[in-house]
């Protein structure tokens, strides 16, 4: 159940992204479209980051993944997300700031 609920949140979070990549295209200079373009993609990197550890913690991945391979993946989604992050917090400062 729990894996599923996270599949919806990484759907969920695709299925937003044309209306933020709109909102962005449509307005560049205004750092709100950022904010909401770049807080889709965290939600979504997030959402498979915890799809990845999940799946290992609760027994749903595959043998043949080893834990070198799962380490990688599981660090790559790991530092898309704290870059993202990064991003994220400065487009909301430069928001909050006006």
């Amino acid at each position: 159940m729990r894996m599923l609920v996270l599949h919806f949140i990484q759907l969920a979070a695709a299925a937003f992204f044309p209306f933020c990549a709109a909102l962005f295209g449509r307005y560049p200079a205004n750092p709100l479209g950022g904010v909401f373009y770049i807080g889709c993609i965290l939600v979504y990197m997030g959402a498979s980051l915890a799809n990845w550890v999940g799946a290992r913690r609760w027994g749903a991945m595959s043998t043949e993944v080893t834990q070198a391979e799962f380490a990688r993946n599981r660090n790559r989604l790991l530092r898309g997300c704290l870059i993202l992050f990064a991003l994220f917090a400065s487009y909301l400062v430069r928001v909050l700031a006006r």
